[in-house]
């Protein structure tokens, strides 16, 4: 991924957002073999800095995000807690439901879109809610990281 790409992962970020309903859009990438994610896109800056990196969560986040490629919604204090290594931060901006929709490209992981709920609802059906957004971001998530 390279600076002229950024429009495009604004747009999709934009998209998904839409699409979930929700307050705030992240978007990371897996970097350093894995073991670091790194900010490419966020709605908020000044909390969550493009191009900041943190660990990637350990425990069972890795094994639906990583290993199963499937979404994960964590909802309340107490699952973000158990979850993010940045969760004092999460909670310190009132965001109460996190859903982590797995991105992938051509079968590869790449990463994660992270929608942030503060003061809408969270989805009820959170795995059709995630199908949808990975649908409409195939196209250019395939253009954006060939293999």
């Amino acid at each position: 991924m390279t600076p002229a790409d950024e429009p495009e992962i604004a747009r999709c970020a934009d998209m998904a957002r839409k699409l979930a309903s929700c307050d705030h859009v992240t978007v990371l990438l897996l970097s350093d073999n894995g073991s670091r994610m790194r900010r490419v896109f966020s709605s908020m800056p000044p909390v969550f800095p493009t191009y900041g990196s943190k660990p990637v969560p350990a425990g069972n986040w890795v094994q639906q995000i990583i290993e199963r490629k499937k979404p994960a919604l964590f909802a309340g204090a107490e699952a973000i807690r158990a979850t993010f290594p940045d969760h004092e931060l999460i909670l310190a901006n009132d965001i109460h439901t996190v859903l982590n929709v797995p991105l992938v490209s051509q079968s590869t992981l790449i990463g994660s879109l992270n929608c942030l709920y503060v003061s809408c609802p969270a989805p009820e059906d959170f795995k059709h809610l995630a199908r949808d957004i990975q649908g409409a971001m195939s196209d250019a998530l395939s253009q954006l990281f060939p293999r």
